[in-house]
């Protein structure tokens, strides 16, 4: 930037440019959430809730302990639990996603609105089973099916508890 100044005498200085890159960041800052309040406007949808996805492996005394690479879950389009390599390359794109991984892992966090439904379908990676989900919203009928549809209304934590193959 000091070689462009001295040539082109625009931005006028150092100073002037990092003012401006720093509104550009500010700017990315808070734009996510000003476009989650203009959905919610627009679509009249509910409040906004943090969902909160966990993946735990029990042991054969019934104790509990998270493991990041027991499973793939999808939460309607994103799938949950995998690394770069896993990734689908997206229909229009020109080269595969690149450092997802850590975006994807597990516990992983998100912002939905309440009363939108959410559709959960848990892989067990090779080595373990899946035996049931835990959470508020996780009534008995469904706790032990894969493919589940839930509708939160508040933050809400749901846990794909596995087993390990026999």
């Amino acid at each position: 930037m000091p070689g462009h100044i001295k040539r082109w005498k625009a931005p006028s200085s150092m100073k002037r440019w990092r003012s401006e890159i720093q509104k550009l960041v500010d700017f990315a800052k808070e734009r996510p959430a000003i476009q989650r309040q203009h959905l919610k406007e627009f679509f009249d949808l509910g409040e906004p809730y943090e969902l909160v996805v966990r993946v735990m492996v029990e042991d054969k005394a019934g104790r509990t302990r998270p493991i990041d690479k027991g499973a793939v879950i999808e939460l309607n389009t994103l799938t949950l639990g995998v690394s770069d390599d896993e990734l689908e390359k997206p229909v229009a794109a020109s080269a595969r996603a690149t450092n997802m991984e850590k975006y994807l892992a597990f516990p992983w966090k998100g912002e939905y609105f309440a009363g939108m439904p959410i559709r959960l379908n848990i892989s067990p990676r090779e080595g373990y089973q899946f035996s049931h989900w835990e959470g508020q919203d996780i009534t008995a009928d469904i706790a032990g099916e894969s493919d589940i549809e839930l509708t939160p209304h508040s933050d809400s934590i749901v846990t794909a508890v596995l087993k390990k193959d026999p």
